[in-house]
């Protein structure tokens, strides 16, 4: 017994050690000018969110695009991109081709397609 609450403590200290590795390390450029003398905020952060795939792929190919702007006001720039990044998702997940908006179902018991109850094909 005392071997595996050894081991248990063990693993759970071996992943909080691992997620504390994980953590992002101080932003030594934060409040400072960038080349057009200004400091990205909140509204820059939701647009850099939002281009954030555009600018990944770009990013592959030139040294001098980040798919983060690094010359921010801290907490709200980082609260914009991640707000931006979610919108876009929800954009992207939420008009995708082939999502059905409206799901027929059977008219007799409800079931979706085809009604595997009853054997009736689907109505509407």
């Amino acid at each position: 017994m005392l071997a595996r609450k050894t081991l248990v403590v063990f693993i759970i200290s071996a992943m909080v050690i691992s997620l504390a590795a994980c953590a992002a390390g101080p932003n030594h450029l934060e409040n400072t000018l960038n080349s057009n003398l200004s400091v990205a905020g909140f509204w820059q952060g939701v647009w850099h969110g939002m281009i954030l795939p555009f600018s990944l792929i770009v990013s592959l190919f030139n040294s001098d695009v980040r798919v983060y702007e690094v010359h921010n006001n801290g907490g709200w720039y980082n609260c914009g991109f991640v707000l931006g990044a979610l919108l876009l998702g929800l954009i992207l997940f939420e008009s995708a081709p082939g999502r059905d908006q409206e799901r027929s179902a059977c008219l007799h018991c409800g079931e979706d397609l085809v009604c595997g109850s009853c054997g009736e094909p689907v109505e509407g």
